[in-house]
């Protein structure tokens, strides 16, 4: 019997960082199991065309985003070599072969564009990390009006590294926030407010989020 992979809309980047412009894909791509099927992802010469950070997450019913693929065409250890990436011009792909029943997810794609800058606090935060991490609290509490950091530490072998902090709202897809590097230095998504601050400090990624507002839980 066939079944549905349910797809969200694709995040691209605008004018410096990553920007929440939608770019072009199916609404949802089926296939039989033990068949092939392929994603697609279609940007632009200012994203996708341009650059090879592009990167493809799965994510199932209730868990956070699991990377499948970056830099267009590398998998993260532990992935099944079942999942391929490529990029042909504007549009990058995704191959799922020999279709597996938790296979059936909805899958996201992100794209770099560039580099520019600037969102709200919480209550409560989920979040997720883009490299090899080795421990992240599940969430993290403060007051409105507060601030809150929410930390992401990584394993040794990948201390240098950047990572990637995304926002999700139930039922929503991930937002990017923004992206730290190992010497501290940030970038934000688009519509991004300044009360995002990345920082760094050895194989520790920091998210700062000062004067929480309601609409920052997450």
């Amino acid at each position: 019997m066939a079944w549905a992979l349910l797809l969200f809309s694709l995040l691209s980047q605008g004018t410096g960082s990553w920007a929440q412009s939608a770019l072009t894909q199916p609404s949802s791509v089926s296939g039989a199991l033990g068949q092939t099927v392929t994603i697609s992802c279609a940007g632009s010469s200012n994203d996708i065309g341009r650059y090879n950070d592009v990167s493809w997450y799965q994510q199932r019913s209730g868990t956070t985003p699991k990377l499948l693929i970056y830099n267009v065409n590398t998998r993260p250890s532990g992935i099944p070599d079942r999942f391929s990436g490529s990029k042909s011009g504007n549009t990058a792909l995704l191959i799922i072969s020999r279709l597996q029943p938790e296979d059936e997810a909805d899958y996201h794609c992100f794209s770099y564009a560039g580099s520019s800058t600037s969102h709200s606090g919480a209550s409560s935060w989920g979040s997720f990390c883009v490299m090899v991490v080795m421990s992240q609290p599940p969430s993290a509490s403060a007051s409105l009006g507060s601030s809150a950091k929410l930390a992401c530490t990584l394993s040794s072998e990948h201390s240098t590294f950047y990572i990637h902090w995304y926002q999700q709202k139930a039922g929503k897809a991930p937002q990017y926030v923004k992206k730290v590097n190992s010497d501290g230095s940030h970038g934000k998504g688009d519509g991004i407010s300044n009360r995002f601050l990345g920082s760094s400090s050895g194989a520790d990624r920091y998210l700062t989020i000062s004067k929480l507002h309601p609409e920052d839980e997450a």
